[in-house]
């Protein structure tokens, strides 16, 4: 509906969609959050792993965010030096996407407007040769507290 609705011709229509797509993200934020607690809660998280591409999930966090991002006047480099075949690794495609998710939104949340956030995949190799894909996230924000990096 956002991409048919002129701003300039129907401002406070384009306005309201913006309002009714964060809540919606929000409200699907509560809800995946209740479902996490509720399963917690039943000690019933017995975890399902399946092989999940990395870049595709960063891609549609930063796509599901992109109003948000927008709103905030933050652009996003997502630069994945590793094909898709070599961000592929072994979890839970929803608990993933998730830490993304918020990974996103609390570098939006402490970020200034106009400035730039870059998320970046490798692939790397530890000591004994396992094959791991390294994450970095970086913005220009106001940083983690010393005392809280260690956590």
């Amino acid at each position: 509906m956002s991409d048919l609705t002129d701003e300039k011709s129907s401002p406070e229509t384009a306005n309201y969609l913006k309002i009714v797509d964060r809540n919606l993200l929000l409200l699907l934020d509560l809800v995946e959050n209740m479902l996490t607690i509720s399963k917690l809660e039943a000690n019933t998280t017995s975890q399902i792993y399946s092989r999940v591409a990395l870049n595709e999930i960063i891609a549609d966090a930063i796509f599901v965010l992109q109003p948000s991002l927008d709103a905030a006047a933050i652009s996003i480099e997502f630069a994945a030096s590793n094909s898709l075949d070599d961000s592929s690794i072994s979890g839970n495609k929803g608990q993933i996407s998730q830490v993304f998710i918020n990974l996103i939104e609390n570098s939006l949340k402490f970020s200034p407007r106009n400035s730039k956030m870059h998320i970046g995949t490798s692939t790397v190799f530890g000591e004994s040769g396992a094959k791991f894909v390294h994450v970095s996230v970086s913005d220009q924000g106001i940083g983690i507290p010393a005392d809280d990096i260690v956590k």
